[in-house]
């Protein structure tokens, strides 16, 4: 079937053809790849290894290796070294390698880089192989110039573990290599930066701004799959170009949405469908937390509905390193994407020479179909985040407030000194981005206020409280299995956000803090001589870790706060004040007041006869009284 290609290339390259080949016959007519029907696609001498077939994502860029980065004397030797990973190399479940994994960990991480190294020492792969003063020197001089270095323990372990006595390099690493790299992996992951969530206010508006353009866009589908069947499928005239595409426009009444959408010719509509995927695609990031090579998997009938859950189907390796099919909870507001896409893929695909036996199209199909006839090969768009239909720039740019939330959910990181985050300066998507902050705003933490955010995705907040908890893939088969990898995202960040909720609400707070766990935190605050800032930070990791294995727990309470890991008998009676006299209860002055004046409003509404206000009044005196107790405490 065509589709393979996009749904079914997982067929290892060891699986398919390293197993019929011996690594001493290694020779220019050497087959590096082949397609879904066995077909040759690239050979040992060329130029460029074309691995596509054996990717997750065939988009031909991450997919290929171009050994014209490399000089020509040391060519063949980059060759050689490729292909041992390629026949040899395991991920960590013990799995042939990915393309995307050996394009850029190894050849673009590891290979590339050194191979210039060594033309600027007029130096070559045997000698770097062979003396260890040699392969020092460059490891230094990659720590030295802050360049990435992180790919090369693994690639010098692959190469070391791995042995055939017709490969000519074998590669010891020395003591004194390997301690360097160590420290240098120690250092740079203590500096390792979190990826941002977005802020809610700028997630919040690109939502809304998102779904405008979907809806307006669906409600001109029709017209628009008719002026691609009968217009852009067709060749283009170079006789008048201009004056038919504009005739064509008008013929199926697209004036509007063209104006709109800035459409003068054929190249600006094939800009404007990529962008509609972008778009598209960062909503389904939004709704869903998948990877970015995860909705690259997505076909158009990826959409399903089971009573009145919806989910997305689609592959992901992140499970145990090999492509299996598995399930994302997302609202149903996101089949309209694939309602919009069915229609114009199939428009588009309606020449293709094999049309009747594409079952499954891909759902972000590759742009190139307006612009070629007969295409043979589905192949998909290569899509930038932030190369969408339009938003209001001024919309996107951070502010004061936004900085505040990004300090809040990290506050040991220096936002302000990264170029990316400065004030008034534009956001940039990342797909990343998304999962984070999907997994932050769904935990429904007391460390960001996420107002218009809380209302748009609430009920898919909903739905994966419900589905992603503890035991919710206990009752599902193998074949239904929903995301396991976004679980684990969830459950390794709610201990994070938990550790940062605590420090900012209790260790950082502006007042001062009453109760019996409240009271140890202040003397353990005026214990501390130095740089109080600095020794938190120091001390988070203990923290995280105390959340982590279930030691320590915290939640905002009415008064202030809860650090009990136990179920609280008190608040199921609604019994505030006995916070007052548990050992872990943490006591604001200020929620106290509020708590009060509340109760102060709430009596009103009874009459004074009334057991309701017997009851709030006995509380409401209970609470002043004891609040008049900590006054005391605060002027001894």
């Amino acid at each position: 079937m065509v589709e393979n290609k996009i749904v079914l290339n997982s067929t290892y390259w060891y699986d398919k053809i390293g197993k019929k080949q011996e690594f001493a016959t290694v020779n220019d007519l050497t087959v590096i790849s082949v397609d879904s029907t066995g077909n040759i696609i690239s050979y040992f001498y060329d130029d460029i290894w074309d691995l596509s077939s054996y990717s997750i994502n065939p988009v031909r860029r991450d997919s290929t290796l171009d050994f014209n980065q490399i000089e020509k004397a040391h060519r063949k030797q980059a060759k050689i070294i490729t292909y041992m990973i390629l026949m040899y190399g395991k991920s960590r479940f013990g799995r042939q390698l990915e393309a995307k994994t050996i394009k850029g960990q190894y050849f673009r991480g590891c290979i590339v880089p050194i191979s210039r190294w060594l033309t600027e020492k007029n130096l070559n792969f045997t000698d770097f192989f062979s003396d260890e003063s040699i392969l020092f020197q460059y490891v230094k001089y990659q720590i030295s110039m802050k360049k990435d270095f992180m790919h090369l323990p693994a690639f010098f372990r692959l190469l070391s573990n791995t042995y055939h006595e017709s490969f000519p390099y074998k590669i010891v690493i020395n003591k004194k290599t390997k301690t360097y790299l160590d420290e240098a992996r120690k250092i740079r992951e203590k500096s390792k930066k979190q990826t941002p969530i977005v802020p809610s206010r700028i997630l919040s508006y690109a939502i809304e701004a998102r779904w405008n353009h979907i809806d307006y866009i669906f409600n001109n589908i029709d017209e628009l799959t008719n002026f691609i069947e009968n217009y852009m499928n067709q060749k283009a005239d170079h006789e008048k170009p201009q004056k038919k595409f504009l005739n064509a426009v008008k013929f199926y009444k697209l004036e509007y949405l063209f104006k709109k959408y800035h459409i003068n010719n054929r190249a600006e509509f094939i800009t404007f469908i990529k962008q509609l995927q972008a778009t598209s695609k960062n909503l389904i990031h939004t709704y869903s937390g998948m990877r970015s090579e995860e909705a690259y998997s997505l076909n158009i009938n990826s959409f399903k509905q089971d009573n009145s859950t919806s989910f997305i189907i689609g592959i992901t390796t992140k499970l145990d390193g090999r492509q299996k099919e598995t399930r994302w909870i997302t609202s149903y507001k996101i089949k309209v994407i694939f309602e919009i896409f069915k229609k114009i893929n199939i428009s588009i695909l309606k020449k293709h020479k094999n049309f009747t036996m594409l079952r499954n199209p891909p759902l972000f199909l590759s742009v190139n179909f307006l612009r070629l006839n007969n295409m043979e090969s589905l192949s998909l768009s290569s899509l930038d985040a932030n190369n969408e239909l339009y938003l209001d720039k001024s919309k996107i740019v951070l502010t004061q407030k936004d900085l505040d939330e990004l300090e809040s959910v990290d506050p040991f990181r220096n936002w302000t000194e990264e170029d990316k985050f400065q004030l008034n300066s534009r956001w940039h998507f990342a797909t990343h981005q998304y999962r984070r902050s999907l997994a932050v705003y769904s935990i429904k933490s007391g460390l960001v206020s996420i107002g218009a955010l809380q209302i748009q995705l609430k009920h898919l907040f909903r739905d994966m409280t419900l589905y992603y908890s503890n035991g919710a893939t206990n009752n599902v088969s193998i074949d239904k299995l929903y995301s396991e990898d976004l679980i684990k995202t969830l459950k390794d960040t709610k201990p994070e956000i938990k550790t940062l909720e605590f420090i900012k609400n209790v260790i950082f707070s502006d007042e001062k803090l009453f109760g019996s766990y409240g009271k140890k935190i202040e003397l353990k605050k005026s214990s501390i001589t130095g740089n109080y800032s600095s020794y938190i930070l120091e001390d988070k990791q203990k923290t995280l870790k105390l959340f982590q294995n279930g030691d320590l727990y915290y939640k905002e309470t009415a008064l202030g706060g809860c650090i009990s890991v136990d179920p609280c008998d008190s608040f199921l009676t609604n019994s505030l004040t006995e916070c007052f006299s548990c050992d872990c209860g943490i006591l604001k002055k200020s929620q106290i007041q509020n708590v009060i004046c509340k109760e102060k409003n709430l009596l009103k509404q009874f009459d004074d006869a009334s057991i309701e206000y017997q009851t709030i009044n006995k509380e409401l005196m209970q609470l002043e009284s004891l609040y008049q107790k900590l006054n005391g405490e605060n002027n001894e």
